[in-house]
């Protein structure tokens, strides 16, 4: 399976979560469900939006050792990370939010074999990403989250 299609599971499941919204335990996370999908839908979202209209010259090949090991073991460690503002969900956000986080992702995500393979995504921490690293990192993302999102479920 490609990312693409990893990716749309990934969001199909997330839809699946959304009767959960107000879930929440605090020993797995500080936040709920709800701020879980919303977050990985923003993020989703936000990283394609920025891969599209970036420029190919404006790429530059970064060493970063974490990436190596995040990719390689193709999951984020818990707890360590911290969500950039603008993919952190308003406090006030609701489920009417998540649904239009959601058309936004599937819109986003129909569009994506038009985008270069040569354009990039520059993440805060795992530095300039090409599109197929892009997507890559878009399943690890949002399988953290889902993961989160599932031991929520099971307490």
């Amino acid at each position: 399976m490609n990312y693409l299609e990893k990716i749309k599971q990934q969001v199909q499941e997330l839809e699946n979560h959304i009767k959960h919204f107000d879930s929440l335990d605090k020993s797995v996370s500080d936040v709920n469900v709800g701020w879980h999908i919303c977050h990985t839908l923003m993020a989703c979202i936000g990283i394609i939006k920025a891969l599209e209209k970036s420029n190919p010259k404006d790429y530059k090949f970064d060493f970063v050792p974490l990436r190596i090991l995040v990719f390689t073991l193709g999951k984020i460690p818990r707890g360590k990370g911290k969500a950039p503002k603008p993919a952190q969900p308003k406090p006030t956000f609701t489920k009417e939010n998540i649904e239009e986080n959601l058309k936004n992702c599937h819109t986003v995500l129909s569009n994506i074999d038009a985008i270069p393979d040569e354009h990039f995504f520059k993440h805060h921490v795992f530095g300039n990403l090409k599109k197929a690293k892009t997507l890559k990192f878009i399943t690890i993302h949002n399988e953290h989250h889902l993961k989160i999102i599932r031991d929520i479920l099971k307490a």
